[in-house]
């Protein structure tokens, strides 16, 4: 996800992130991250003071198409659904990431998740629709059954999402990242497998990504 924000931050063009486990200040490191080809994180906080740091920063996350969103505290569904409306309007936004689903989860006023699920997803499709804007939502995935588990590479399927039928059902495109983080030769090869797609109809292996 990280890395298609930075792609759309260096091409100006405009999105809101929604990072509901991060900070915005985490958010906004990652993208500088990403810019500097190493994980600023785990060095020296010094460097966040340093010219380095504020040339990168303002040419990836200070960029003016960029808008991450304060989301420490409270935000539900329709908090969002204004947020979203604002950005649009006024910021010119055209895409939007939610990430993830069962965050907001934790404010919503059903006590049914599955429910809740399907109501967020209903009505984030039903804002794609009206804005004519990019909605991507990242979503858990269950606990698996049997002894191998996702971080081996265990292959995922639709019902391995997390929480509701809904997050297949509204969505356009569902996109599942596969990698066995244990295997030393494999472990930064990551396979993209598609899960649905309205538009082809295509689904299964996509491809890969090594970093």
């Amino acid at each position: 996800v990280r890395e298609i924000q930075y792609s759309m931050a260096i091409n100006d063009e405009p999105f809101a992130a929604f990072m509901l486990e991060d900070s915005p200040e985490e958010a906004a490191r990652d993208l500088v991250s990403i810019h500097l080809g190493r994980r600023i994180h785990l060095g020296d906080s010094a460097f966040l003071d340093s010219p380095e740091f504020s040339t990168a920063y303002d040419e990836s996350a200070g960029r003016p198409n960029v808008f991450i969103y304060d989301n420490r505290g409270t935000l539900n569904v329709d908090d969002l659904e204004t947020r979203v409306r604002h950005a649009v309007k006024h910021l010119g936004v055209r895409w939007v990431f939610l990430d993830n689903i069962t965050a907001l989860m934790a404010s919503s006023n059903m006590d049914d998740e599955r429910k809740a699920i399907d109501y967020s997803m209903m009505k984030l499709r039903s804002l794609s629709l009206e804005l004519h804007i990019g909605v991507v939502v990242v979503c858990h995935l269950r606990r698996p059954e049997g002894e191998k588990g996702y971080e081996n590479g265990k292959d995922i399927t639709a019902n391995a999402l997390r929480g509701s039928g809904g997050l297949m059902a509204f969505s356009l495109t569902v996109l599942a990242l596969e990698r066995d983080q244990q295997k030393q030769d494999t472990k930064n090869l990551i396979k993209a497998r598609l899960l649905k797609c309205r538009f082809s109809g295509f689904t299964g292996l996509a491809g890969h990504l090594e970093y």
